[in-house]
């Protein structure tokens, strides 16, 4: 069985909504690992926030952030990603499922994180995460892994992917556990 769960989707199709939805399902698992959320004025979304399964807060990239590499019109913020969003996604003994949301231009920005992303995609704790539905080199090669079940969402049918994510969570939370 696939023990990584990689939701792709075009940009709003719910990816993050589904997550949610899932840990909102699951609750009671011992889980880690970080969501992110827009940053929104008046004028529309200015940045990313980074919110880990501890409450940390960080900011993932702003439309002010000053140094960072350039994603669009925003700069990526190496620092939190490293110092907030990586330490949430490194599997414990305890840990049940680790969640990331998202796999993404951003994110891969930093070296760190694409090796605590390897070394949590290696380990034995299942996955779940979201990643950019069309991607560089990288994240093609992660969601063509042997080991990881890629889920499509599309607009209207979010529901399929939600319950068929759910299902085979359950199943591998049950696997390991028993």
């Amino acid at each position: 069985m696939k023990k990584n769960i990689l939701i792709t989707g075009r940009p709003g199709a719910g990816k993050t909504t589904a997550v949610e939805k899932i840990m909102t399902a699951l609750k009671g698992i011992a889980w880690k690992g970080f969501i992110t959320r827009e940053i929104r004025q008046r004028a529309g979304r200015i940045g990313f926030e980074i919110i880990t399964s501890d409450d940390r807060r960080g900011v993932l990239a702003h439309v002010e952030q000053k140094a960072g590499p350039r994603v669009g019109k925003y700069r990526v913020n190496i620092r939190d990603i490293e110092t907030i969003a990586l330490p949430s996604i490194i599997p414990e003994s305890s840990t049940q499922l680790i969640i990331i949301d998202e796999i993404g231009t951003m994110e891969m920005h930093s070296s760190a994180f694409r090796e605590g992303l390897s070394f949590a995609l290696n380990s034995e704790v299942p996955i779940l995460a979201t990643i950019k539905e069309k991607g560089d080199k990288e994240i093609e090669a992660i969601k063509s892994r042997g080991d990881v079940l890629l889920i499509s969402l599309f607009a209207g049918a979010r529901e399929e992917g939600v319950e068929k994510t759910l299902t085979t969570l359950r199943t591998l939370l049950f696997i390991r556990s028993g």
